[in-house]
């Protein structure tokens, strides 16, 4: 097609021109809603601005005992960034009934690291049915959360500003 006739000379010109680009614009969204992008349901982004301050939410959390007996940490994370999240770091604070820190062998911190590097993608919420055994810490009744940092996809990084602290609380359910 030449550029002469894309030339818009009349009334029926113009119209074309339109159709085209409204034609256009109609593919573009159904593509982009097959593929997921404009999707509204559960996987959708908040509308507040909050992913600016933490790209992750913490949703829940709790210990459960394994069949070993165990501690296991389960933390549910929903991804509020419009990045794709591919590692996060939380640390979890453990503590006893009565509120007393819980120490590897009574020594050292009551802070087991958790890392997950499995990819959560923006409005994704993840953790459901992954737990973390909390070993060295077999007293753990109650914990408490912190996102300590988020990796992306595409190499950049999120770490909370000073003073910034981004917690979930969650205890077993005996």
């Amino acid at each position: 097609m030449s550029v002469e006739n894309w030339h818009i000379d009349d009334k029926m010109g113009a119209i074309l021109v339109l159709r085209r680009v409204a034609f256009g614009l109609l593919i573009l969204v159904i593509t982009l809603i097959s593929v997921g992008c404009l999707d509204n349901k559960d996987n959708s982004l908040p509308e507040s601005a909050d992913y600016l301050n933490h790209p992750l939410e913490l949703v829940e959390a709790e210990v459960k005992l394994n069949d070993s007996g165990n501690p296991e940490a389960r933390v549910v994370v929903k991804n509020i960034s419009p990045k794709t999240v591919d590692a996060y770091m939380v640390g979890i604070f453990c503590y006893d009934r009565f509120g007393d820190k819980v120490k590897p062998y009574a020594q050292g911190s009551n802070r087991f690291s958790g890392i997950n590097q499995r990819t959560v993608r923006p409005g994704q919420t993840f953790g459901d049915d992954y737990y973390w055994t909390l070993r060295g810490h077999e007293n753990t009744t109650k914990i408490e959360v912190v996102l300590e940092k988020v990796h992306f996809t595409d190499g950049t990084m999120w770490i909370p500003k000073a003073g910034q602290r981004i917690a979930i609380k969650g205890a077993l359910d005996q």
